[in-house]
């Protein structure tokens, strides 16, 4: 094992450490977590690694935005694999170290899906639809406590009128970061632990 760790040079630490939230002895960490997802993944370049394997990994597997979150992290939204470097930037971002502002914006761009760099309520929908049990309202009918297409308009359209500052029916990234800076559990929920 102790051969993976020396992969990374010298000068890679120091330029990551400056480029990333975390300490020497966190790119370790992530690189030895970096090395074992690719040997899981049966992968021996370990240049790369695929969303799918990313996503099965046990730190994102139960966070319903796991396919937004390797699209936005990684250099090419349309690609199927995330460099070490993508990855390393993941979880810098998730790390408790990461300022509110650093996570309110990537939070913002996860939540955008389609990519216009504002929430509007195609966005909100989908959001929620992650969230709750919406979808299942669509497909199998509202039963039990599954929301219905009304109750998800209502609540799209009171988070709008709530955070849209300008009026123009959508919430651009400051009026997020507004919403966010209320919000005090943020910077807690929105990490990734991976060791």
């Amino acid at each position: 094992m102790g051969g993976a760790y020396s992969k990374i040079s010298e000068q890679d630490l120091d330029l990551y450490q400056k480029c990333t939230f975390f300490t020497r002895n966190e790119i370790i960490a992530v690189h030895k977590l970096w090395i074992e997802l690719n040997a899981k993944a049966g992968n021996n370049k370990a240049e790369s690694l695929s969303h799918t394997a990313i996503c099965e990994w046990e730190g994102l597997h139960a966070n319903p935005f796991r396919k937004r979150i390797c699209q936005v992290f990684s250099k090419d939204m349309d690609a199927t694999e995330m460099g070490f470097v993508d990855f390393l930037d993941m979880l810098s971002v998730f790390s408790e170290a990461a300022p509110r502002e650093v996570k309110a914006e990537y939070a913002f761009r996860i939540y955008d899906y389609d990519n216009d760099l504002f929430l509007g309520q195609r966005d909100l929908k989908h959001v929620l639809q992650k969230l709750t049990a919406y979808d299942q309202a669509k497909t199998v009918g509202a039963k039990n406590n599954a929301w219905t297409k009304v109750d998800v308009d209502d609540i799209v359209r009171n988070v709008i009128e709530e955070a849209d500052v300008d009026g123009d029916q959508r919430i651009s990234l400051i009026e997020f970061q507004h919403v966010i800076s209320r919000s005090p559990d943020f910077v807690r929920t929105f990490q990734i632990r991976f060791r």
